[in-house]
């Protein structure tokens, strides 16, 4: 077992004692503003769920804001736009964990505060979890459970986290998880994984461009144009814009807003156009998923 794995161990059995202790606060975000545009603020297609070890956090909601804490877990609802920021103070270390379940893949990435005091986290380390129906249907459970008393609410979720955090330390006890993570796509080489990550964490908030990704992994736009696309079999702005039907699909199927702005959203301002494309791609009107 590689000691980066034994370190994420190491941590998450420091959140299971807090959990013990009954020192864990669930936390989630009241529903309001899902799925608006916020200049700054960044969404998901999937739940995110951040288990706080150590430091602080602040989490930005369009109506309410979390400090995030040792021993707290929070659950991010899908298209509910946040901003966090690393609450620096007493020179604490910053670690969260945070769980996502994405097109029958679940993953686990540590963040860490980045060197020159920089408030925002970073990606220190991802690894790809076994069972995702498991990780899914668990985030989807958590999401979900609002009713009943306080201690109701408190004695649920923590049997909850309990489940998640003991299956996420068999995980990495009984599966190699050492691997990098462009060892996990041996297909792929490590610029097009990098640029794959970094359109895929941007997006829905972002849709980044060629130059951009390009200078995001260090490379010229033509190479990089080059590489994506014998290695993936589609160019750049393809997978982006698969990105952007996929999404304006879930928005369709899960919000109020109507087709222009859907369209807007995805950076199609012609609705006639986003109209057409959508339909070949999926055989029916975006009306007809209302």
């Amino acid at each position: 077992m590689g000691q980066e794995t034994i370190d994420f161990i190491n941590a998450l059995q420091e959140f299971l004692h807090l959990l013990h202790a009954g020192k864990v606060r669930m936390l989630l975000p009241r529903s309001e503003g899902l799925w608006e545009n916020r200049p700054g603020f960044f969404y998901h297609l999937e739940a995110e769920l951040f288990l706080q070890t150590n430091g602080g956090c602040e989490f930005q909601f369009p109506r309410q804001k979390f400090d995030l804490l040792p021993g707290d877990l929070l659950l991010v609802p899908p298209g509910m736009p946040h901003h966090e920021r690393i609450l620096l103070r007493r020179n604490d270390p910053f670690r969260n964990f945070v769980v996502t379940c994405r097109a029958h893949m679940a993953t686990l990435h540590q963040a860490g505060c980045p060197t020159g005091g920089s408030p925002q986290p970073f990606v220190e380390r991802r690894l790809k979890l076994p069972d995702p129906d498991f990780y899914f249907h668990l985030i989807q459970t958590i999401a979900e459970w609002r009713g009943g008393s306080r201690d109701e609410l408190h004695t649920i979720s923590n049997a909850l986290a309990e489940v998640l955090v003991l299956k996420l330390l068999r995980d990495l006890e009984i599966t190699p998880l050492e691997a990098e993570p462009e060892q996990l796509s041996p297909q792929l080489s490590h610029k097009t994984l990098l640029a794959k990550n970094y359109l895929d964490e941007n997006f829905p908030s972002r849709f980044p461009d060629v130059a951009e990704t390009a200078r995001a992994v260090g490379c010229s736009p033509n190479y990089l144009s080059t590489l994506f696309h014998c290695e993936m079999g589609v160019t750049i702005k393809e997978y982006v814009n698969d990105l952007k039907f996929q999404y304006a699909r879930h928005m369709l199927e899960n919000s109020n807003f109507n087709i222009s702005e859907i369209a807007g959203s995805c950076g199609f301002g012609d609705v006639s156009y986003f109209a057409r494309k959508f339909r070949g791609r999926f055989g029916k009107n975006p009306s007809e998923l209302r």
